[in-house]
């Protein structure tokens, strides 16, 4: 069961978002205020609030020789749901959500199984977000409705999960050998469209939006990081056919100074129309 303090951490955020009107029905349990819809389990937390901004927090395991050194112990992920815009400068933009715009047929829940929401972007186009529980964590589906005004240039679904810093709360900035000793095994693990794999340290250097990384396009990425999660690993995938991962992170920067998975539609194949849903799958295993 997830600690009182996780969820709080995770739900004060609610407090720091400005006043606005949103579409959005709130929960009235006081830890949930703020928030439309959430679920927790062992192993994470996701909360989604009354402006369809999503947090995901991994609860770190409590076990005997725990350090909490690894990932997130203190802070929540963020996942993005927009439509990405390629803009005539080659440089892909995201348009973000318009609060105001959103509906749904769901009562507010703090037991998410599927909640469905609607709503439209800057830009106009509307969009579909489909959240549903998995046995081990989440499923989203963003599905493009309508472009809206956003005929100029391509558009797509996105739904990207963006983890900060790994390890930001080393004591006095140096990790103890204890800790040391623990991150040897800690890992990005890539699969391929292709089934090809590829294993990097989460210490190496590296601009991680590069072919060498995501190759064709990634079906699943697993980060690991044994001092928190014990014996098992955070696991971010895209459903074969539907979509596929793109990785990213700072550039040139340790892959453990933050990382960003985001589900677009996969490519079309000739003769057929671009896909219109980006589903992101997050379990932890």
């Amino acid at each position: 069961m997830i600690a009182k303090h996780s969820l709080s951490l995770l739900l004060a955020a609610a407090a720091f978002i400005p006043s606005a009107k949103a579409e959005l029905p709130s929960l009235e349990d006081k830890i949930w205020l703020g928030y439309f819809a959430g679920h927790s389990c062992r192993d994470c937390l996701l909360g989604v609030s009354t402006k369809c901004d999503i947090s995901f927090q991994l609860e770190p395991e409590k076990g005997k020789g725990s350090n909490g050194a690894g990932i997130l112990p203190h802070s929540s992920t963020s996942i993005i749901v927009g439509i990405e815009e390629d803009m005539p400068n080659g440089k892909p933009s995201i348009r973000t959500i318009r609060p105001e715009s959103l509906e749904t047929k769901n009562d507010p829940t703090s037991k998410l199984e599927k909640t469905v929401i609607t709503g439209k972007v800057t830009g106009d186009a509307t969009f579909e977000l489909t959240i549903e529980r998995d046995r081990s964590g989440f499923i989203l589906s963003n599905r493009l409705i309508d472009p809206g005004k956003l005929t100029k240039n391509p558009i797509r679904p996105v739904v990207s999960l963006r983890i900060p810093t790994i390890y930001r709360h080393d004591k006095d900035g140096e990790p103890s050998k204890a800790q040391l000793k623990e991150r040897e095994k800690d890992s990005l693990d890539v699969k391929w469209t292709d089934g090809k794999r590829k294993k990097l340290d989460l210490s190496d250097s590296m601009d991680a939006g590069t072919e060498a990384v995501n190759g064709p396009g990634v079906s699943i990425a697993q980060v690991e990081a044994g001092g928190i999660i014990r014996g098992r690993k955070l696991t971010v995938g895209a459903l074969e056919g539907v979509s596929i991962l793109k990785i990213d992170n700072p550039a040139s920067q340790p892959l453990n100074s933050g990382l960003r998975f985001t589900a677009i539609p996969a490519p079309a194949k000739p003769g057929a129309k671009p896909g219109d849903t980006a589903r992101l799958v997050i379990s932890v295993r």
